[in-house]
């Protein structure tokens, strides 16, 4: 990102330049918004895995590709325990394969990225067109790739559009909203929901 600083203006009238280290902070924390779904099934897997090896230390071993391997000699009492174990990692395993950031970022190594989001559909409302320079050689990126190397390469920058639009609907939403305002309107939709919740 180029340096300089920006303008942030909110509701009240607060207006002040923003540095734009402080938009390269928001952008970074668009990052972990865009991927929350993903972190909360991988935390759930590793969780309901380590449940598992601290109760059947010297019973349940783990392969490379998370499969499961047993002793034979399981206390018939802890069979029920067991079961239920291995039926909350299984589910837990499942979910995380299934899980997908809101670019379509998978959290499963070797999984394509599934492109048509939510997000690439408020993306391309607005013409599809990179929103800073920096998005613009993302792009650039994207484009000379063919095949596979393509797809990931375009759910790359469909990762960077999601962090750059949102530092600016943090940090200048007004500038957003002109430039943008169905990329607006997805963060605004999502803040709505948010402050509903009890």
């Amino acid at each position: 990102m180029q340096t300089g600083a920006s303008r942030y203006d909110d509701d009240a009238g607060y207006n002040a330049p923003v540095d734009e280290r402080v938009r390269e902070v928001i952008h970074e924390i668009g990052h972990a918004i865009d991927d929350v779904k993903l972190t909360k099934a991988s935390a759930d897997k590793s969780s309901a895995r380590a449940e598992l090896e601290k109760n059947f230390p010297s019973q349940v071993k783990f392969g490379k590709e998370d499969e499961l391997e047993f002793d034979e000699n399981i206390p018939l009492d802890k069979l029920a325990e067991l079961k239920a174990g291995v039926a909350k990692f299984g589910k837990a395993r499942d979910a995380l394969k299934a899980a997908r950031a809101e670019t379509g970022k998978r959290g499963v190594d070797g999984l394509p990225p599934v492109i048509a989001t939510a997000w690439k559909k408020a993306f391309d409302a607005d013409g599809s067109r990179p929103l800073t320079p920096y998005l613009a050689e993302k792009k650039t990126e994207f484009e000379k790739e063919t095949g596979a190397a393509k797809l990931d390469k375009q759910a790359d920058f469909l990762q960077e559009t999601y962090a750059e639009a949102f530092s600016l609907y943090i940090a200048e939403p007004a500038t957003l909203r002109a430039l943008r305002p169905s990329t607006y309107a997805f963060f605004k939709s999502k803040q709505d929901q948010l402050e509903k919740k009890p």
